[in-house]
């Protein structure tokens, strides 16, 4: 019996919404739009979902849902730059990463997700390396990643570095370690 086939995301489809999405956001002006990729997405929620897209050194999320955040879509700036915004920021070699906040089901506090780019095409693998805890693994699309799940939020105080992202090869070769940072 045949089955209708998945619908596929049309990358320029994806391009055009990114471009119309960041043309409302607080963001750096858009050169050329056709250089914006999209990355990776996911349901974060059973009424909540995440959409990732980058430009250079540019990480946007888009969340979609039941509640509207007044700093969506959200755009991060992977230059190199100082004041508070490098306290949410960890930049290797091969990857970057920060921190999203999604869930906030009783308006005070959410939940966290690791988002990121890869700067490596080498990289086939990110996981979030937590002491006495599973190992979580990257979504990764269009040189974006993606880590989510609840008990991110309340990863183990020791020392300023409660977790490390490993990046790997496609060999399974690690590519890099960087130091996840929980900022108090």
């Amino acid at each position: 019996m045949d089955r209708p086939a998945p619908a596929v995301e049309d990358p320029a489809l994806a391009t055009e919404d990114l471009t119309t999405l960041l043309a409302a956001a607080d963001a750096p002006p858009i050169v050329d739009p056709e250089q914006w990729r999209p990355g990776a997405h996911a349901d974060l929620t059973p009424h909540e979902r995440v959409r990732l897209g980058r430009y250079g050194k540019l990480l946007v999320w888009h969340t979609t849902g039941d509640r509207a955040s007044a700093e969506d879509p959200f755009v991060f700036d992977f230059t190199p730059q100082q004041g508070p915004v490098r306290d949410f920021a960890a930049v290797g070699k091969n990857i970057a990463a920060t921190r999203m906040y999604y869930d906030f089901a009783d308006g005070a506090s959410g939940t966290i997700a690791v988002v990121g780019l890869v700067e490596d095409a080498h990289i086939a693998s990110v996981v979030l390396r937590r002491d006495g805890m599973p190992d979580l693994a990257a979504r990764i699309t269009g040189g974006t990643f993606l880590i989510a799940g609840p008990d991110l939020t309340y990863l183990p105080e020791r020392g300023p570095a409660t977790a490390v992202l490993v990046a790997r090869d496609h060999s399974g070769n690690v590519r890099e370690e960087l130091p996840y940072q929980e900022q108090d």
